[in-house]
């Protein structure tokens, strides 16, 4: 019997804001099929837009051989660095902040977002970013699927008080076991 292999998408390799030039390519390429002298720019067109929207991170973990691979999937294939892992030690959640710069010819305008990031923690040195959501829940919802399948604890350091959330089976409500 083989190793288990846990293998999970990460994030989108292209920004969502990528997507409305998206839809101008979807909208060419069928623009280019209808005219049939351009249907080679018709198929390159189609073809950019399933790289846009299917390209993305992801995080595989080997619980048999203790190894795990951040990759970059395209088309079908991974682009990856294997590691190895003594053990891994635990899923958690912290709060941060992201700034955009807004410029346009009337002048700049910085926002600040509040954002919760997901992680999970090999060994010592190695942490990988999971996801990064507007809300906790989210960011929550998502790691327990990895806390249940890798059989994890989640740690909340988002307050001042660490809380430690048990995983449960699928579909269920986590439970915050304690505070530390």
């Amino acid at each position: 019997m083989g190793a288990k292999v846990y293998d999970y998408k990460t994030s989108k390799y292209i920004s969502g804001s990528a997507y409305f030039p998206a839809i101008g390519l979807l909208v060419f390429g069928m623009g280019c099929f209808a005219n049939s002298n351009s249907i080679f720019l018709g198929v390159a067109a189609l073809v950019g837009l399933f790289l846009i929207l299917t390209t993305h991170y992801g995080l595989e973990v080997n619980v048999g051989n203790k190894t795990f691979k951040q990759y970059l999937w395209i088309v079908g294939f991974k682009q990856y660095k294997s590691k190895a892992y003594e053990i891994i030690e635990y899923a958690f959640v912290q709060s941060g902040k992201v700034r955009q710069n807004l410029e346009s010819v009337a002048g700049f305008n910085s926002i600040t977002i509040s954002v919760y990031n997901g992680y999970i923690k090999f060994s010592e040195k190695d942490k990988i970013h999971i996801i990064q959501a507007k809300d906790k829940e989210t960011v929550i919802r998502r790691l327990q699927v990895l806390a249940t399948d890798l059989n994890l604890e989640i740690v909340d350091f988002t307050d001042d008080d660490c809380v430690s959330i048990l995983p449960k089976s699928a579909g269920e409500q986590p439970d915050i076991f304690f505070s530390f």
